[in-house]
């Protein structure tokens, strides 16, 4: 059944009430911790988990009735949806399951959209050590932390969790849960070492309804206006395969944050407000072979002439797999179930004309990636394709962490997704 407004699909099952009591009773005897991994990863509130499901897709393929019930689970403006007991929720990229090919519907273990128009999308199987893999945290560091905070918080952002030791302070900062990803956050690290921003580290991107207020906003809050807001003329996009002759047109303006980090505020509305996360690379398509081997996909591409003399490609974890979280409500004493949305948050990979190979400096600490199928087994997979290892698999906070750079430089920090979201706290 799809849902016109958020563009789901939902089917139905029944399930033995004593599995879900069992399960409910079981998530909440565990316990929860905190920890920051420093300087990278901080987390906020959250649960044990109840397992995820797995749906085959030619059991979709048949049309499907919504209830309201059902549909009343979606209508919420929540960051994530309470399912009812017997429902289990799915969001593909598929628009039509009746219309898939027999290879195509051989592959329902895959992560990935096999839509026409998505044809650029290379499937993720099951067995992909970074099959179901989410981008967590973007990690900065700044001058003067209590500065950043005030003007993200600005913008909208919420103060998550902060942090203070005696090497660093830390604020995790975000426009909802973080919970299995299904929200990017933006953490900010104060330390000894003075920053230097280098030429590589672009930024981020929010969609918002109006720039002008945005800009003011910004500006208010110590910001300087970098680029005026205007309407831009962007060519057709590569990825998705658009007309030749189609002109795509932004309302954009650009500022710096307190410490130079620039925000680019694009006239838009989504879910996510934080958009993307800007790298400029030297090698495109090594950089995004780097990234595909994450199994992050392209998701969109253009040459950015004549507005610009660059070209963009967005890749990101675009898939269908769904986690979720079981636990006993307070009052009812009985099993709820949440299912945590996929964030829409792209990497940007900005090729600059005759610029020359990326200074990365030290204002972009880290990346944090969250794997499904163990610290270990995805570094071993990246590393035996050439990866540089930065850290080997070590425990910090109770957590595995490893780390490795990418074709440019930049530092990705690997973390399990089930570890990740118990130590949100």
């Amino acid at each position: 059944r799809e849902n016109n407004r958020s563009g789901t699909y939902t089917c139905t099952f029944q399930m033995s009430l004593r599995v879900w009591i069992a399960a409910g009773v079981a998530c909440s005897l565990a316990s929860l911790a905190t920890a920051f991994l420093p300087p990278s990863l901080s987390c906020r509130a959250g649960t044990s988990t109840f397992p995820s499901l797995t749906v085959n897709r030619k059991a979709l393929a048949a049309p499907l009735t919504a209830t309201k019930k059902e549909k009343t689970a979606w209508d919420a403006e929540e960051q994530y949806e309470v399912l009812p007991e017997d429902t289990f929720i799915l969001r593909p990229d598929v628009k039509d399951y009746a219309k898939l090919t027999e290879e195509e519907m051989a592959a329902t273990e895959s992560v990935g959209s096999t839509a026409p128009d998505q044809s650029h999308t290379t499937f993720v199987p099951n067995s992909h050590p970074f099959a179901h893999a989410r981008l967590l945290n973007v990690v900065c560091r700044v001058a003067d932390l209590e500065k950043t905070v005030k003007f993200y918080e600005a913008l909208g952002m919420i103060n998550l969790r902060e942090k203070v030791t005696p090497e660093y302070s830390a604020s995790v900062m975000g426009f909802g849960s973080e919970e299995y990803g299904q929200n990017v956050a933006l953490q900010f690290v104060q330390d000894s070492s003075p920053v230097s921003l280098g030429d590589g580290y672009g930024g981020t991107t929010f969609l918002v309804p109006d720039v002008q207020k945005a800009v003011a906003k910004a500006t208010d809050a110590g910001g300087k206006e970098l680029k005026a807001v205007a309407t831009v003329e962007f060519p057709a996009t590569q990825v998705p395969d658009q007309d030749a002759q189609e002109v795509n047109t932004e309302v954009k303006a650009v500022v710096t944050d307190p410490d130079g980090y620039k925000v680019t505020f694009i006239q838009g509305e989504s879910k996510d407000v934080l958009s993307s996360v800007t790298l400029r690379v030297f090698d495109t398509e090594k950089a995004v072979a780097f990234y595909n081997k994450l199994g992050m996909k392209v998701l969109k591409k253009r040459a950015n002439v004549p507005a610009e003399t660059s070209i963009s490609t967005w890749v990101g974890y675009d898939d269908d797999h769904i986690y979720t979280m079981g636990f006993v409500h307070e009052k009812l004493k009985q099993p709820q179930f949440h299912m945590m949305r996929v964030p829409a948050t792209a990497l940007l990979l900005n090729y600059e004309y005759d610029s020359q190979p990326v200074k990365t400096g030290n204002s972009l600490a880290q990346i944090v990636v969250g794997t499904n199928k163990g610290v270990k087994t995805a570094l071993d997979s990246i590393a035996a394709e050439g990866a540089k290892v930065l850290k080997e698999v070590s425990t910090e906070d109770g957590q595995d962490v490893a780390a490795v750079a990418d074709m440019d430089g930049y530092t990705l920090t690997l973390v399990d997704m089930e570890e990740f979201n118990a130590q949100l706290a």
